[in-house]
């Protein structure tokens, strides 16, 4: 099954293009994200994962199509959030077979 864009409603507008925004559309991650930005987290020895913010907001400017002067603006509530739609489209769709 083909994954989906995610609509993201923000806590606070941001402007983007010259328009305030309040409402984002984070469009699937494809392997060329993956390729050109890296993935948003690095595995640390013990299998914890440490976030790398700076991808992330290069990568939630791109999915979502705005500037990162914009993503910038965001609410760190907001910033999480689409941090969460991030790390989704990383999830497989469906469970693995035996």
């Amino acid at each position: 099954m083909a994954r989906q864009p995610v609509e993201l409603a923000l806590s606070a507008p941001v402007k983007a293009h010259g328009e305030e925004v309040s409402t984002l559309t984070l469009r699937p991650l494809t392997a060329r994200d993956l390729r050109v930005h890296g993935l948003p987290f690095v595995i640390q020895p013990g299998g914890g994962r440490e976030m790398n913010m700076a991808v992330v907001a290069a990568m939630v400017a791109d999915l979502a199509g705005i500037p990162l002067s914009s993503v910038d603006q965001m609410d760190p509530f907001d910033l999480t959030a689409a941090m969460g739609v991030v790390l989704g489209f990383l999830a497989p769709t469906t469970p693995p077979t035996s």
